[in-house]
């Protein structure tokens, strides 16, 4: 129960950090998403789930996820600028892919992959459905974190 409620105390602090760097109300607030998730909420909530042994996993996967973090894939758009249901799919895909290194600390490869389509579905249905800007960020930000509750399984 208290990795738990760690994991959800880091997934809120997560989205609280996503959101405010997608308004950029001061200087540098797009670093606090490339690094301040992975390093302030992912890696911890890794140590948590797996331990400390696989410290450099968590590295590898933060970074990862980090570049996961520069980009909402508006490519895939019609218009090539705009976001859609397809983009929040990818996004929200390669924000579970970045952890595919912690393959090497015993997460199963499957497991992995279904955290990977769970935040696509979870991401696409909360960036479609939601219509106030700070609500969707937060929440794209809450998932990514959240979601690592599926490697208890």
């Amino acid at each position: 129960m208290v990795k738990i409620l760690w994991i959800l105390g880091l997934s809120a602090l997560s989205g609280i950090l996503y959101a405010i760097s997608g308004h950029g109300g001061f200087k540098n607030a797009k670093m606090l998403r490339r690094m301040g998730i992975p390093v302030l909420c992912y890696i911890p909530t890794c140590i948590v789930i797996c331990g400390v042994s696989g410290w450099w996993a968590y590295i590898i996967s933060a970074g990862f996820l980090s570049l996961a973090l520069t980009t909402y894939h508006d490519y895939l758009a019609p218009d090539g600028s705009s976001e859609n249901w397809l983009c929040w799919v990818m996004t929200g895909f390669c924000y579970g892919a970045s952890s595919f290194p912690l393959i090497w600390v015993g997460i199963a490869w499957w497991v992995i992959l279904l955290r990977a389509i769970v935040l696509a579905i979870l991401t696409c249905i909360w960036s479609e459905i939601n219509g106030q800007a700070r609500v969707e960020e937060m929440g794209r930000g809450f998932f990514p974190i959240a979601t690592l509750l599926i490697f208890l399984i």
